[in-house]
């Protein structure tokens, strides 16, 4: 009696490639720097550089403080932190990837967490972790499409408000300079 193959019809396509490439990258830094490397990373390239007299002050003569401007981004106080970023953003990117096109969104996560970075080193005392400015960019973008159509979705409120919350309730080490600083850079 021959065996008959179940098949589903299905293709697993990488359809997004910066905004899956960026959830990897993320984990496996997470992981590197939580398993192996005990944290060590953190301060290495995984935090973004504080104003003199900060816990990780830029200097302008140390090549890895310009690689802190854009790196952090990958970094994560913690899995809850990492896991709530990568849920926005593997919710929200693909879409923005394909409105976009993957270069652009690429170049605006790069821009994204270089301002946001530069924002941090001028005007806060800690070390600014994670892609909060990545994830107000992309909820930024998703409510453009609707801007365009001379509309203001509640639906961006409401997800604008909670974000803004949640950086109040889990007590951003920078305050409200950091919580601007964050939405600045989206």
């Amino acid at each position: 009696m021959a065996k008959k193959k179940f098949k589903l019809g299905f293709k697993v396509a990488y359809d997004a490639p910066v905004t899956l490439t960026f959830a990897i990258l993320s984990i496996l830094l997470f992981v590197i720097n939580t398993f192996l490397m005990k944290g060590k990373l953190t301060a290495l390239i995984l935090a973004a550089p504080t104003m003199q007299g900060g816990e990780l002050p830029f200097v302008v003569s140390n090549p890895l403080s310009y690689l802190r401007m854009f790196l952090y981004v990958f970094g994560a106080v913690d899995s809850s932190m990492l896991i709530t970023n990568l849920i926005f953003i593997l919710l929200l990117g693909p879409a923005m990837e394909e409105r976009y096109g993957s270069i652009v969104i690429g170049i605006m996560i790069a821009v994204s967490a270089i301002f946001a970075g530069v924002l941090n080193a001028c005007f806060c005392q800690k070390m600014l972790q994670g892609a909060i400015s990545v994830v107000f960019m992309i909820i930024f973008l998703n409510a453009f499409l609707s801007f365009s159509k001379k509309k203001l979705p509640l639906s961006f409120i409401a997800v604008f408000v909670l974000f803004i919350i949640r950086e109040v309730l889990e007590k951003n080490p920078n305050g409200m300079i950091g919580i601007v600083a964050g939405v600045a850079g989206g």
